[in-house]
Parts: structure tokens; C-alpha cells; sequence
């Protein structure tokens, strides 16, 4: 299988101990016969950890890689921001840290555990372009305790930020529910799509001032869109964390009157996976995927292709290069790729070092 001009960036865990101080130099590459730049490590800018990452290119060719800088631990519910770093040569060097969204409590006795950066690049109206980012202000939430989900926007390449807004998405209510983790989508007349884990598509035809609801899909969990022919045509095709006989999820968003409704989900036999997010990309009308490709553990990342919108797939090319434990968000021509590994004996401690680095897929 040939792979496009593509590359990813790979969360790495070790079990090597590191002290986490401002000045600590960027990790050796993390990739074995393959080159890696780390983008995110323990001790940049004085933090214990980053996970989450997303990543995207915009119109001028600026590589923006956004993660969750967890503060004072990698625990899911410790304080958290979000934070973007530039790259300006395709991914070989990286910008400052820039601070997107500062942790706040959501809510009595809740943690400042603002989660799940979710970018997309936005024509608007006028033509220029802007940055939106859809994020929730607190992690894994329940029905009783939960923040809220929000948007910030960028009109400066991502080197600024304004202040966040909250969404309203009727007939849904916002009540924090996670955004993918993974990267929205516009289509070319204007319509922008974010993922909502509880089972529904969330969508704004006016620029992201308002936003709907799609109809519920049986779908819950962590998934990945990307559009199964291009971004003229309506139809989105949505890769999920599925548990379900160790295969992804799949399934179709199409348009239904004022709203969009979603296919029944399949479970390719080629997309094995033990029960992690992946990602999935359209690359010039051929699509990808990217996952564990293990029934038993976060291991094996593997591309499949597809050159019929997802009927079929290809048998998956392994990348042993990057390790194991993938979590991933593909982008053209650099994609995320979030990937975890412990070594032999260190289970899914997340007591451990976490290295984000940007890596070259295709040649």
C-alpha cells in the first residue's frame, strides 16, 4: 500500500522518570527506524503532561498540533488547559506554547479538566479564513456533575485567541458532553460539523453563529469524521471506538430535510482494534484510517486505505516504526497521530513519560 504525503503525531509512554522543569530539553527521537520531532514532552513549559492531541494544516501551510496540558499529572481529571504549538516548515520545528483555553471549575467540587481540543479551519462569509476550536470544560462528565461545551476562534493563523463562547445546539441540551476527539469538518458551501459523543452530529450554516442538532444515532463514544467523497458532497463518513467484536465502528452521516441522519453502523472485518480511538482522513477521495490494529492490547498502529468510501479496505500496513498503543488523528500532509506505549511489565500506567512527537508518514 502506498501512502500519501501524510504524517502524524504519536503520544509516546514510557516508564523512564524525568524531572519536570521549565527548561527540559525536548526528548531524543521517540520512534524506532523512523524520525520523530517531539512537539509536546514532560517539562515543557513546567507541565507533567500533554495528552489529546489534535492536529491540522491551514490555508497559508502552518501546522497547528493542539493538546490538553495536563498540569499536574496525566490524569484525566487533575486542572487542565488547552494549548496549540505552530510549526512554519512542515512539522521539522516548533513555536512557543501557546495557551488557548485556561481550565476553570465547571461546577462544586469539579475539576479544572477542560478536555478534547477539536480544530477546524473556517471560510467565511467575506472569504478570509478563521481557526474554530470546540472543546468541553470538563472531562469524562456524568448527568450530575459536568461543565459545558464551547467554541474559541482564532483570525490570526492561531497565534491569538478570543474569549470562549457557549453552544447552544437545539433540540439537544448542552450539558458538556466530549467532542470527538478529532478535527471538524466544512463543507465547501459552508456547512461546518463537530462530532458530540453521546450519539449526534452538531452543525452551523451561518459561520458557527448558531448551531443544531442532528437526529441520535445508536453510536455513542469517541469517533473520527472525515467526508467518504469530498467536501462538495454532503455525505460524512464517521470511524468509531466501538468495543464491539474488537472492529471499529462505521457508519454515514447524509443529509435528511433540515438536520442529518446516520446510516446503521457496520464493523469492517479489516479495521481490528481492542477498543481505542483511531482517526480517519480523506486524502483526494481516498480514505484512511488509523488504529491499534490488535484484538488485545493498544498496539500495531495500522493504516488501511480504502478507493470506494469505505466498502472495502485494504489489509492495513503496520507501522512497528512508532511503536505501540495508537490513539490517532490523521490530517493531510501532517496528521495526528496520538499513540501510547508502555514497555514490557508497565501495563496503562499513566504514572509515566508522555512524548508527543510529529512523524512522516508517506514518503
Amino acid at each position: 500500500m502506498t501512502l500519501p504525503n501524510v504524517a502524524f503525531t504519536l503520544l509516546n509512554y514510557t516508564s523512564t522518570a524525568i524531572s519536570y522543569v521549565s527548561s527540559a530539553t525536548p526528548p531524543s527521537n521517540p520512534c524506532t527506524d523512523a524520525t520523530c520531532v517531539p512537539v509536546f514532552y514532560p517539562g515543557l513549559n513546567g507541565s507533567e503532561c500533554y495528552r489529546i492531541p489534535t492536529i491540522i494544516k491551514t490555508h497559508t501551510g502552518t501546522l497547528l498540533a493542539f493538546s490538553e496540558n495536563r498540569l499536574n499529572g496525566c490524569g484525566d481529571q487533575g486542572t487542565h488547559n488547552l494549548v496549540v504549538r505552530r510549526s512554519a516548515d512542515s512539522g521539522h520545528t516548533w513555536g512557543p506554547l501557546i495557551t488557548v483555553v485556561v481550565g476553570e471549575t465547571p461546577c462544586p467540587g469539579c475539576p479544572a479538566a477542560v478536555s478534547n481540543p477539536n480544530p477546524v479551519e473556517v471560510t467565511l462569509g467575506n472569504g478570509t479564513r478563521a481557526l474554530l476550536l470546540a472543546f468541553d470544560t470538563m472531562n469524562n462528565p456524568s448527568a450530575a456533575h459536568h461543565g459545558l461545551d464551547k467554541t474559541v476562534w482564532s483570525f490570526d493563523d492561531g497565534l491569538t485567541w478570543e474569549r470562549a463562547t457557549t453552544l447552544a445546539y437545539p433540540p439537544e441540551v448542552n450539558s458538556g458532553s466530549l467532542i470527538g476527539p478529532t478535527v471538524g469538518l466544512q463543507a465547501d458551501e459552508g456547512t461546518i460539523f463537530f462530532w458530540i459523543t453521546e450519539g449526534f452530529l452538531i452543525f452551523s450554516r451561518d459561520g458557527g453563529a448558531s448551531w443544531s442538532a442532528s437526529v441520535q444515532t445508536a453510536q455513542r463514544g469517541e469517533c473520527s469524521i472525515a467526508w467518504a467523497v469530498d467536501s462538495s458532497n454532503s455525505t460524512l463518513v464517521m470511524n468509531c471506538r466501538s468495543g464491539k467484536d474488537h472492529r471499529r465502528g462505521q457508519l454515514y452521516w447524509r443529509p435528511s430535510g433540515t438536520t442529518y441522519e446516520a446510516s446503521a453502523p457496520t464493523y469492517p472485518d479489516e479495521l481490528t482494534d481492542p477498543g481505542c480511538q483511531g482517526s480517519i482522513l480523506n486524502v483526494a477521495g481516498t480514505l484512511y484510517t488509523s488504529n491499534a490494529a490488535s484484538t488485545t492490547a493498544r498496539e500495531r498502529m495500522t493504516i488501511h486505505r480504502s478507493a470506494d468510501g469505505g466498502a472495502s479496505w485494504s489489509d492495513g500496513q503496520a507501522r512497528p516504526a512508532y511503536g505501540a498503543h495508537p490513539w490517532a488523528c490523521l490530517t493531510s500532509a501532517l496528521g495526528g497521530h496520538i499513540r501510547r506505549h508502555n514497555p514490557p511489565g508497565a501495563g496503562n500506567s499513566h504514572r509515566a513519560e508522555c512524548v508527543l512527537a510529529a512523524c512522516r508518514l508517506g514518503p
